[in-house]
């Protein structure tokens, strides 16, 4: 019902075509002051784009590098990320992702992240689990944020990240195992997934960078919200996720 195959093999299709462009070489521009965009962002999002227009020719679409590429008046609209962690990708670092999620009246129902270099397919459906290469995954047992290890991003061009962000980072640094900034909100949310961190926070933050991931937390027993605790709201910019039972306090300490 919710395309999860169908998903995964545009993705898969994707992360081929992103790596192939990486062995032959690319061409580096900028949005923004340090925000980087690559013709293999594009190139991606061309296929993808096409790929689900072929199969899915009602839907609505909006990706990071077109914005609304179509606005119909159905209740699903695909939510597409190309290439989350375009400065990883460029530097080879082996942390990035190509992220698609489907929306029904703007609640994620399937989501698929893929790390192409890695292998790893995240994947799940709502009311049916998450997994990761088709085993079924759930977030960590721990506790207390003093026990814990988390992620969080800023934005790639240095003049929008702000103190608040500065702060939280310092402030959970201190407090927890750490705190990584690994380059691709898509795969840390993933990654809080299946226990290999107990929580992420961003803000500001794209609805295509959170989207899919934010199914797979939830599908695998972790919560997701925004930044003071509210209600998430895709398109609001913020999102704070963890395994579920820090969240209370990991909330509390992102007060600043």
């Amino acid at each position: 019902m919710f395309h999860v195959e169908t998903m995964t093999k545009i993705a898969k299709q994707a992360g081929d075509l992103l790596l192939d462009i990486r062995r032959q070489g690319f061409e580096v521009a900028h949005k923004s002051g340090l925000d980087p965009v690559t013709d293999a962002d594009k190139a991606s999002e061309n296929l993808i784009i096409k790929e689900l227009q072929e199969y899915f020719p009602d839907f609505s679409i909006m990706a990071e590098e077109q914005g609304w590429v179509k606005e119909s008046e159905s209740k699903f609209t695909w939510v597409i990320d190309p290439l989350d962690g375009t400065a990883n990708y460029i530097h080879g670092f082996p942390h990035y992702s190509v992220s698609i999620a489907l929306l029904k009246d703007k609640q994620p129902v399937a989501g698929v992240v893929y790390n192409p270099v890695l292998g790893e397919l995240f994947s799940a459906k709502r009311g049916q689990g998450a997994f990761l290469n088709d085993q079924p995954i759930q977030v960590s047992a721990v506790s207390q944020v003093q026990q814990g290890l988390f992620a969080t991003g800023f934005s790639g061009d240095s003049a929008k990240v702000s103190d608040a962000s500065m702060l939280r980072f310092q402030k959970l640094t201190k407090l927890s195992h750490g705190v990584r900034r690994i380059g691709s909100g898509a795969l840390d949310l993933c990654y809080v997934a299946c226990g290999f961190l107990d929580g992420f926070w961003e803000k500001p933050i794209n609805a295509w960078d959170i989207a899919a991931g934010v199914l797979i937390l939830t599908e695998a027993g972790g919560k997701a919200s925004g930044i003071s605790g509210q209600e998430l709201d895709l398109f609001a910019g913020e999102v704070a996720g963890t395994n579920g039972r820090l969240h209370r306090e990991l909330i509390q300490l992102l007060q600043v």
